[in-house]
Formats: C-alpha cells, structure tokens, sequence
C-alpha cells in the first residue's frame, strides 16, 4: 500500500530563483541590502581598527569610545554614497549579461 502512494506522488520541479529575470525594482532592492552590508561592515572594521589601536596605545576610555564612534560615523558618511552606485553598476552589468 505504501508503494502505491509514493508511486502516485508527482514531482514538481520549480525554477530557481537565480534564473529568473530581475525586474528593475528587484535589482534596486538587492542593490541597497548588498551595498548596506558592505559599508557597514567597512565602517565597523574601520572602527575596530581605531579601537584597538588606541586601546593598545592607553589612551584614555572617552577617547578610545568617543572616537570610535567618530570613526565609524565618518566612515558611513564617506562610504555610503561611493559603494551604493558601485553596486548598482556591478548588478546591472551581471543582470544585462
């Protein structure tokens, strides 16, 4: 009996989703998560950087955390606006070709 059902069982194969065509909204869509995770994990390696750096050269907490901060604020304010189109253009070069 068991036999009999996984006889009658039809397989559905569904189309990835890489294959598709991207819309433009969906390119702009992944093109803002992609280039976010990309200036931000810039920013807080930046961050880190400085962090450790000053931790080991003992400067004091407020400077150490204060300036973290700064570092990683400017670094958003400098990354963000250079990445974002990188992205954009790299994502529309793969989807036309």
């Amino acid at each position: 009996m068991r036999e009999s059902r996984e006889k009658n069982r039809k397989i559905v194969l569904r189309e990835p989703t890489e294959y598709k065509k991207m819309t433009s909204n969906d390119l702009q869509r992944n093109a803002v998560k992609l280039s976010a995770i990309i200036y931000i994990s810039v920013s807080l390696i930046l961050a880190g950087i400085f962090l450790g750096v000053s931790s080991i050269l003992k400067y004091p907490y407020i400077a150490r955390y204060g300036g973290t901060v700064w570092v990683f604020l400017l670094s958003m304010i400098i990354t963000m606006p250079t990445i974002t189109p990188l992205v954009k253009k790299r994502l529309r070069g793969n989807a036309n070709g």
